[in-house]
């Protein structure tokens, strides 16, 4: 049957694939043509002509051959909703960090304080303080999990069918309420404390040796600070986006299974799945 444009967005991909759409044949020109050029997302707009199958069909082949950022923003922007679109979940976002960087640094100071050698001219190793860094990261994740929760849901809430959505309060506490009511509050916790041991090792380790060796060789330029935090983010973007992947698919799964394009109950689980799809 036809569809409006606006359902487009809400239609599911587990309906098989038509006869004369195979998974491993280039959608024609003329379909990719034809679905973006009636992409209207006007309540007032015409019915589209695009079949339900040729819609599932758009869909898997984007997801099977990856996104472009830049073409996710643009669409989110063309749905009506403006900017706005873009800063879903934004008030459990911000509370997650603040909570996140309130007890990670805390916790760094007060053991680094604790362990660090008196002569003011010394200082801790680059493992020393990655190991320090690790556990301050893991007490704030857990700390501010269920902010982190709430707004992995409500980002991604927009993507999946409206009866399914699970519709959190735009109140950043009223909604970690109402995922404690569901007894989801820590799902994912264990990839998420993965997720920020990996990143603050591989971030403060290299930004330490970085910096040291660039002040050693080249002498106190501007530059020095700026090109050790780059070198060190791209070192630790790289460690921590394949678990960073597994912790956002475990944090959105239903508890219903049929919801769910994969299922999953553990991070080696959930990598072993992810690698073949």
């Amino acid at each position: 049957m036809p569809y409006h444009t606006n359902d487009i967005g809400n239609l599911l991909i587990s309906k098989p694939l038509p006869s004369h759409l195979s998974p491993v044949q280039s959608p024609p020109s003329s379909l990719i043509q034809l679905n973006f050029s009636k992409l209207s997302f006007n309540s007032k707009a015409p019915q589209s002509d695009l079949e339900e199958e040729d819609v599932n069909f758009i869909l898997i082949t984007a997801q099977q051959q990856g996104y472009n950022p830049f073409k996710i923003l643009r669409q989110v922007h063309e749905t009506g909703a403006g900017l706005s679109g873009l800063y879903e979940g934004f008030d459990a976002h911000l509370y997650g960090r603040l909570s996140y960087l309130f007890v990670r640094n805390t916790i760094y100071t007060i053991i680094y304080n604790q362990v660090k050698p008196i002569k003011p001219y010394n200082d801790l190793s680059y493992r020393e303080k990655a190991v320090i860094a690790g556990i301050a990261g893991i007490a704030g994740a857990i700390v501010s999990h269920p902010f982190t929760v709430v707004s992995i849901r409500q980002a991604l809430d927009t993507q999946i069918k409206p009866e399914w959505r699970r519709g959190y309060s735009q109140s950043a506490f009223k909604a970690v309420n109402e995922l404690l009511a569901s007894g989801e509050t820590w799902q994912g916790l264990k990839a998420n404390v993965w997720r920020h041991l990996f990143y603050n090792v591989s971030l403060t380790g290299p930004y330490d040796y970085f910096k040291e060796g660039f002040f050693t060789r080249f002498g106190e330029y501007g530059w020095v600070d700026p090109l050790a935090l780059l070198l060190a983010t791209a070192i630790s973007s790289a460690a921590t986006l394949p678990i960073d992947n597994i912790r956002t698919r475990m944090i959105q799964l239903h508890k219903q299974a049929e919801r769910n394009r994969i299922n999953f109950t553990t991070i080696s689980q959930g990598i072993s799945k992810a690698l073949d799809v």
